[in-house]
């Protein structure tokens, strides 16, 4: 047997609002927000200790990508700039710029990458260095890091030498 189910008056909460942004920079004084805009720039202009190292440009010695290994002509094309907190590889004319970051979990150096190339896309990778050599390897978007320095179907790697 169904039993008899009441029906309950909806009820009515007033709604808070919240203020917009054009109207929460309006509570401010020009002073105060030029403060806020300064305490950002000096946020990103603090040197970060573990990007230090990366810092400058390239040449590429090896590049793969899904298993395949780049030519000796694309490779001459090639070089990447690191920055503090992005990277710019070329090749020829062309360019794909991307944010990263870097961290260590359990004695592996990490990189996480946020490219725009098609779209925003976040990628994870390990990375390591050995003199004047960098060598970084990372999955497809959506994929795990990949845990070895290996040339995997959906694995993307470069090994660079500073120029």
């Amino acid at each position: 047997a169904k039993l008899p189910t009441a029906k309950l008056p909806k009820a009515k909460l007033p709604k808070a609002k919240l203020p917009t942004t054009r109207e929460a920079a309006a509570n401010k004084s020009i002073s105060q927000v030029d403060e806020d805009v300064n305490k950002e720039a000096t946020k990103e202009a603090i040197p970060n200790p573990k990007v230090e190292p990366l810092l400058g440009e390239w040449e590429v010695l090896a590049a793969s990508q899904k298993g395949r290994q780049a030519s000796k002509a694309i490779l001459e094309k090639m070089s990447v700039t690191f920055e503090q907190t992005q990277f710019v590889i070329k090749i020829g004319d062309r360019q794909e710029v991307a944010k990263f970051s870097l961290s260590e979990f359990d004695k592996t150096q990490q990189i996480d990458i946020l490219a725009k190339a098609k779209g925003v896309e976040a990628a994870e990778g390990i990375y390591k260095m050995n003199g004047e050599k960098l060598i970084i390897c990372w999955g497809e978007p959506g994929r795990p890091r990949p845990t070895q320095f290996v040339n995997f179907m959906n694995v993307k790697s470069l090994v660079l030498k500073r120029k």
